[in-house]
């Protein structure tokens, strides 16, 4: 089957996954009034099977609400992989949309709106293959960039009901290059992420060494939500200085699956951003897209507002083996 660009060009295929993530926004806004206990209800995905998984049923709905949505705009031109069920046989020639439609479903549950919907679409036969991503937030904001443009938009919700939308260009990442002067953000819930970083004894060294009025802080939400945030960073428009504290990167030293990272780290990277793992070796466009070859793949990175950021948090990310007989510090 000829691949879905030679039916639709790159911008429809983008207008088609922006709108995606708005429709399923309604969707989910529409389950959700209809009930939480129906809406979180748990499911057996695979059961008995090496990949059984327990999901729950608004993840499972509004991923399936979104694939009809593709399938109803650009019929089977796009094939659908979502994180409920990847695994699936995927075929060949065609455009792929990796697609997390609930991504943060425990933060939907607990009303904190830090979840979103992010889709990447690629297509593996070219040498870039990541065509473009969106991410759209919780509070509205839907971003969005694509392969043909050096620029990333961000289409903002009505202010008031069926009023219009405005969409305007990113401001990009902040000009920050020293991590005594970063804010920084990981994964960092689950007990295995978070004892992932705190048992980097040069991590924790770094931390210790910081004054009390050094503007550095760490988070520990991420992801595609928090990589928004880094890459849209408001600025003075006559200056071009940072006019707000804000995200200055993103990181894992767990692994993430590509689901959490890819749409997110493309549409910084197209803001300005910097990506490289923990070793330094920097991750562009088509490294980027080439990881989606192995959907399982758990990536461990840095996501920074500049180069010279990156590299020090990776520094004071490399661990220290234990010194003979006692500890590392």
């Amino acid at each position: 089957m000829p691949a879905a660009e030679s039916f639709f060009p790159t911008s429809r295929l983008m207008e088609v996954a922006r709108d995606a993530v708005a429709d399923s926004h309604a969707f989910i806004r529409q389950a959700m009034s209809g009930g939480m206990k129906f809406s979180f209800e748990k499911i057996h995905l695979h059961p008995g099977g090496p990949d059984e998984k327990i999901s729950l049923m608004i993840d499972r709905l509004a991923e399936q609400s979104c694939r009809s949505y593709f399938a109803r705009q650009v019929d089977t031109h796009v094939h659908v992989i979502g994180e409920e069920t990847q695994g699936e046989e995927i075929p060949e020639a065609r455009v792929h949309a990796l697609v997390d439609v609930v991504d943060g479903t425990d933060l939907l549950a607990m009303g904190i709106p830090l979840w979103c919907s992010a889709i990447v679409l690629f297509d593996e036969q070219k040498p870039r293959p990541i065509l473009g991503a969106v991410v759209g937030l919780a509070t509205g904001e839907i971003y969005m960039a694509s392969h043909v443009e050096d620029r990333v938009t961000v289409t903002l919700p009505p202010t008031v009901p069926d009023g219009a939308t405005l969409t305007r260009l990113v401001s990009g990442p902040s000009s920050t290059l020293t991590l005594k002067n970063a804010r920084i953000a990981h994964y960092g819930q689950k007990p295995k992420n978070f004892l992932s970083l705190h048992r980097l004894t040069r991590f924790l060294g770094t931390v210790e060494s910081m004054h009390r009025r050094d503007p550095f802080r760490i988070y520990n939400f991420a992801g595609n939500p928090i990589m928004m945030k880094l890459a849209d960073r408001p600025k003075d428009e006559e200056t071009g200085k940072d006019l707000t504290d804000g995200i200055d990167a993103v990181f894992d030293v767990s692994g993430q699956l590509l689901h959490d990272v890819v749409p997110g780290a493309f549409i910084a990277l197209k803001a300005g951003a910097y990506l490289c793992d923990l070793d330094k070796r920097p991750i562009g466009y088509e490294a980027l897209g080439a990881l989606l070859a192995t959907p399982k793949l758990r990536l461990k990175y840095v996501l920074a507002a500049t180069r010279n950021l990156a590299e020090e948090l990776c520094d004071a990310l490399r661990d220290e083996p234990p010194a003979p007989g006692g500890s590392a510090r």
